[in-house]
């Protein structure tokens, strides 16, 4: 998918930007949220079968619902920024950038007590002033290798579980959303292809 090919390009040739994982498994990844809805009902699941992941979460809406963010991070879940709003950072000036990741990142290490370590940029856009922000924080940007495109409408969770459960290679990070328009059939394709992988023998990650 033309979404994977900057990703993939960006994690090779960009320093402290990865867009696979090292691990002998899969990294799920879960944008957008805390949805007050969606995101508990796939921590759920996840919890039901012991999987852990990692999600990038917005700092606004973090403040609306923090005990979502604390729940994550208390089952196991690695926690990262999103951004304080779900919009593009790519033309920040450094010092703009960096205001925007210290205030997430403050309110991350609060509301967890665990150290913040990752970075995703909305739309997996970079730019020269947020990379310089995000290096002189000590971030590490997270890309992704696979997008099944689960925030589109027309995806519906049948065609998800069966995209999702074909990318299985080593260090494979899948990019989801725990928020947003298609939420349910993400959430509903995790009950379909989670338990198949794992039958299989797939290992998850968080990062």
């Amino acid at each position: 998918m033309l979404t994977d090919i900057f990703p993939r390009l960006a994690g090779a040739f960009l320093p402290h930007v990865i867009s696979r994982g090292s691990e002998k498994g899969v990294y799920l990844t879960f944008d957008d949220g805390p949805d007050p809805i969606y995101t508990p009902t796939i921590l759920d699941l996840l919890a039901q079968l012991d999987v852990k992941t990692t999600f990038f979460v917005l700092g606004s809406a973090g403040v609306e619902y923090p005990e979502i963010i604390i729940k994550a991070a208390a089952e196991g879940h690695t926690i990262g920024i999103h951004g304080w709003h779900h919009r593009y950072m790519t033309f920040k000036s450094e010092a703009s950038a960096r205001d925007e990741l210290i205030r997430c990142h403050e309110q991350l290490v609060r509301l967890t007590s665990n150290p913040i370590r990752y970075f995703r940029p909305p739309h997996g856009h970079i730019g020269i002033g947020l990379q310089r922000a995000v290096d002189a924080l000590g971030l590490t940007t997270i890309l992704w290798s696979y997008s099944p495109g689960d925030w589109k409408i027309s995806n519906t969770r049948t065609k998800l579980a069966q995209l999702i459960s074909t990318h299985r290679d080593d260090g494979e990070i899948i990019l989801l959303h725990s928020a947003g328009g298609n939420a349910r059939e993400t959430l509903l394709a995790l009950e379909i292809a989670l338990p198949k992988m794992l039958d299989d023998g797939v290992k998850f990650y968080p990062l």
